[in-house]
């Protein structure tokens, strides 16, 4: 997931220190100032197979581009994108992506949706094309 200003192209570039979150950068601190601002990345330990999460406590306004590479794919991958806004609450908001990748897919990113938060807090989902800015 990278997290970009609404003026800044929705790119993917992997490893640096571009405003993103993934297992190599667990708790970045470049998405807003104190670290409830901040994304935390779990992840299970178990392998490709099993759950990971990234977490937001605040959503800070802006855009999160959420992509996925796909590391190892044996013959036909599925895997699963949920994205749940106030998962705390007693009424979450879940949207699931369902995806699919062959042997050609592998380690090439593919991106699967965008977070956008207005200066109110507000997010919805909407796609926003690679390479381009809103």
């Amino acid at each position: 997931m990278f997290k970009r200003d609404s003026e800044e192209p929705n790119v993917f570039t992997h490893g640096g220190s571009d405003r993103h979150v993934y297992f190599n950068n667990m708790r970045p601190h470049d998405f807003g100032i104190g670290e409830d601002r901040n994304p935390v990345y779990e992840w299970d330990g178990a392998g490709y197979s099993g759950w990971e999460n990234i977490i937001l406590p605040v959503l800070t306004p802006g855009e999160y581009h959420i992509w996925v590479l796909p590391y190892e794919v044996y013959e036909q991958t599925t895997g699963q994108l949920k994205v749940i806004f106030n998962a705390a609450s007693p009424t979450p908001t879940e949207a699931t992506f369902d995806l699919m990748f062959d042997l050609e897919d592998e380690k090439n990113e593919y991106y699967v949706i965008t977070v956008r938060v207005d200066e109110k807090g507000e997010a919805t989902l909407v796609e926003v094309e690679p390479g381009e800015a809103l």
